[in-house]
């Protein structure tokens, strides 16, 4: 049997991983427009290019799936907790540490108090009768009246605790770079690191500036150029934070700090 190119769509090895819906559906259509027989297919509602966009996306899915399959291919640890985290997280369950107590935070302001807009900045904290309790948000509100009134909080949600920073990290430009953070504070202190309370802050190589990387439940599901990152407790009972690969989320660059709140 001979052997032929099918295509002239040359992708490099990794483009199975970026190769979404929308590419091949102009894919599709470039190819019905080479033969000429089909013209409806550029015009949208038009039943052929509905037809396009169902294939466009269902194999979509089947490259989704096929990316996590093939990272779960690579899996080589023997624990079980190891075999069972990874099997969950397939399923978008993943283990979780140890949780903070919340509180829900009310405010009013007394006639001493200007009307104006205010901002409590990012963790600022609260002591109450020897707990803090920390915002891990802006907390806005606005007073409207020169007298007493009760203030309403576009974010009202403390956690109870203090804010830890971390030592700097230093990225090495490794796709899907992990940092573990140990789960253990210093001798003088004897809680523990909240799951739901890390807040990650990267220095840019382009203009030194420190920007703010957003948790996500899994790096197939964003963009090339997303700052997100992927946490999870690992066997031990440590932190993991692993970044992208500049396909699926953006990946740290050599020389670039990391903080962890």
């Amino acid at each position: 049997m001979r052997i032929r190119n099918f295509t002239e769509f040359n992708l490099p090895k990794d483009a199975y991983a970026a190769f979404e819906a929308d590419t091949l559906k102009d894919l599709i259509i470039a190819r019905l427009n080479e033969n000429e027989v089909f013209r409806d297919q550029n015009f949208e509602g038009s039943n052929i290019n509905a037809f396009v966009d169902i294939v466009a996306y269902m194999y979509h899915v089947l490259l989704f799936y096929l990316n996590t399959t093939s990272s779960e291919s690579n899996f080589t640890t023997a624990t079980l907790y190891e075999n069972v985290n990874k099997l969950v997280t397939l399923l978008g369950y993943k283990p979780l540490g140890n949780q903070t107590s919340l509180l829900t935070l009310g405010l009013s302001a007394d006639s001493n108090i200007s009307p104006t807009s205010y901002i409590l900045p990012r963790f600022s904290f609260i002591n109450a009768n020897g707990i803090v309790y920390t915002a891990m948000k802006d907390i806005a509100f606005e007073k409207t009246t020169t007298g007493t009134e009760a203030l309403y909080i576009d974010n009202n949600i403390l956690m109870q605790g203090s804010i830890i920073e971390s030592p700097t990290f230093v990225g090495t430009g490794e796709n899907f770079e992990t940092i573990i953070l140990v789960n253990t504070l210093d001798n003088n202190s004897t809680g523990f690191i909240s799951d739901n309370s890390f807040t990650i802050f990267v220095q840019s190589n382009d203009d030194t500036g420190w920007y703010e990387w957003k948790e996500t439940s899994s790096l197939f599901l964003e963009q090339a150029d997303t700052k997100s990152y992927e946490k999870r407790l690992n066997e031990n009972g440590n932190y993991e934070f692993k970044f992208g690969n500049n396909i699926t989320g953006k990946a740290l660059r050599v020389g670039e700090n990391i903080k962890i709140f």
